[in-house]
């Protein structure tokens, strides 16, 4: 029996042991799972040696939704979690600054409602997890990146968030320039601009012309700085006016301004001029003789292609029209050009009657429309010989070839008029010249006598020297000594007194004497 008793002490007394055992590993247990809870849900700051936005701080407030953990509660959950699990989860997520340099700190945050999870990820590679509903942390990336949190609804679904941080190089402070120590007794700066031409049109162009002489810095507005103590030049085409004045400045800091003539005046370039229609004008005709006539006129085609064509008519159409009489030509009319200039046409016409007025006009068209010109008229004359001359009394009438007759000249007495002559007719000079005796001795004399009509003046002279005047006459011969001719010359009354119109001669010979051998 008392082998027994201790039997069953030593087991109850195990049993015992391994009762206490259980329970303390299952209040470590219990406790390590609160310590997690309280890590996920209580509002204090957690900084972990390395967190996927960099080395941060990371805190949040709030309540776990759903089971957030292995809690000795059993993970039994109440009637508002019940609540919250029929609810699509929201969230915000949001980053300040938005801008900042790789030095420095944001804080990205994050709030949300009926989620269970959040997965946060980055576009630098990084990734992590929270339970907390809304919450913060420090971030320090080195170059932009863009945070996405994605928010695991309490009875299933998620949503998505993001926001971006964009990182700047800091910025650089220059380093001032050293403030030069102006020499003693420096010459000034001198310098000129130019512009040539002064003024152009938009699109052209000038040129600009600088030099300059003991400058340490030479700057011309609306270009810059240039060389200084060098002459230089550029080609400039701005679209409005243009101050290109000049300023140098000497080793000594001096500062002066350019002279010459440094404005470029740009005016605004001339607008093309515009098409339109035809501009026309009918002329007189000419060359009027039926059956033909040519008809004239002056076109502008005014900048587009155009076509011109004539219509005439015996009947008046009032005004020039496309449809009145005959069309010069029948069809497509003659191509004028597109031009700018006025252009002459002219067009021949066939088969009109003699004795006839004839309307006409010139008529164009163009893209821009068909003008019309005046109308004008010809009379064509009866048909005519060629030109002639006939007589009406002492006058001579000439007749040309458009049957028009006029007085050509007057012909006075002795003068007449000869139908198809030119000129007056004058009678022929009649006469005679005689001798008397036509034969005498050496040293005898003769009479010499003469009468002419129609003569306006006569000469009668003689080899041996007589000599006299008159349209008539008779005159005692000198001593004749050898044979000797005398001749009558006369004028008669026609304009040409130089003209000799009549000439007569007789000689006067000697009887022979005969000697006794």
């Amino acid at each position: 029996m008392t082998t027994t008793f201790h039997y069953k002490k030593i087991l109850f007394f195990l049993s015992v042991l391994l009762t206490v055992l259980v329970i303390s590993q299952s209040t470590y247990a219990g406790s390590r799972s609160v310590l997690a809870d309280n890590l996920g849900n209580s509002g204090s700051s957690v900084r972990g040696p390395s967190t996927p936005f960099g080395n941060a701080s990371f805190s949040g407030t709030g309540q776990c939704s759903g089971n957030c953990g292995n809690s000795s509660a059993g993970g039994r959950g109440n009637s508002n979690e019940e609540s919250r699990a029929n609810s699509a989860p929201t969230c915000t997520l949001s980053v300040s600054p938005t801008v900042m340099t790789h030095n420095d700190e944001a804080q990205l945050s994050w709030t949300s409602s009926n989620t269970k999870e959040i997965g946060f990820t980055s576009t630098n590679g990084d990734s992590s997890s929270s339970r907390l509903p809304s919450g913060s942390i420090r971030v320090s990336p080195d170059r932009t990146t863009t945070y996405t949190g994605t928010f695991y609804g309490s009875s299933g679904g998620k949503v998505v968030c993001r926001a971006t941080l964009t990182i700047v190089p800091p910025q650089q402070t220059p380093t001032p320039a050293p403030t030069p120590v102006p020499p003693a007794n420096v010459d000034p700066a001198e310098c000129t601009v130019r512009v040539s031409p002064n003024t152009i049109v938009q699109g052209g162009s000038a040129t600009l012309v600088w030099s300059s002489a003991r400058a340490d810095t030479f700057y011309i507005s609306n270009v810059g700085y240039v060389n200084p103590n060098t002459t230089g030049s550029a080609v400039v085409s701005p679209s409005q006016t243009t101050s290109y004045s000049g300023t140098a400045t000497n080793s000594a800091g001096a500062r002066v301004s350019c002279t010459g003539s440094d404005t470029l005046s740009v005016q605004a370039a001339p607008q093309a001029p515009q098409s339109g229609p035809p501009i026309v004008s009918t002329d007189p005709a000419t060359n009027i003789a039926a059956p033909r006539a040519t008809l004239r006129a002056v076109v502008n085609p005014n900048r587009a292609a155009t076509m011109a064509w004539f219509r005439y008519s015996a009947n008046d159409p009032g005004s020039c029209n496309n449809s009145f009489g005959t069309a010069v030509p029948a069809s497509g009319g003659v191509n004028m050009g597109s031009g700018a200039m006025d252009t002459r046409y002219s067009q021949g016409i066939n088969g009109l009657t003699q004795n006839q007025t004839y309307y006409y006009c010139i008529i164009a068209q163009n893209s821009n429309g068909m003008s019309f010109g005046t109308v004008r008229t010809f009379f064509t004359q009866p048909i005519c010989p060629p030109s002639y001359y006939s007589c009406s009394g002492n006058n001579i009438m000439f007749t040309d070839s458009q049957c028009t007759t006029s007085v050509y000249a007057v012909c006075a007495p002795p003068a007449s008029c000869s139908s198809g002559m030119s000129t007056c007719v004058y009678p022929n000079i009649s006469g005679s010249l005689t001798i008397t005796p036509p034969l005498i001795r050496i040293g005898g004399k003769a009479t010499v006598s003469w009468n002419y009509s129609n003569a306006q003046s006569c000469t009668v002279s003689g080899t041996n020297g007589d000599s006299w005047n008159g349209t008539s006459g008779s005159y005692q011969t000198s001593a004749i000594v050898g044979q000797t001719i005398y001749t009558a010359r006369c004028d008669n009354f026609d304009p040409d007194s130089l003209q000799l119109d009549f000439s007569e001669s007789k000689t006067l010979s000697i009887i022979p004497s005969y000697k006794e051998i």
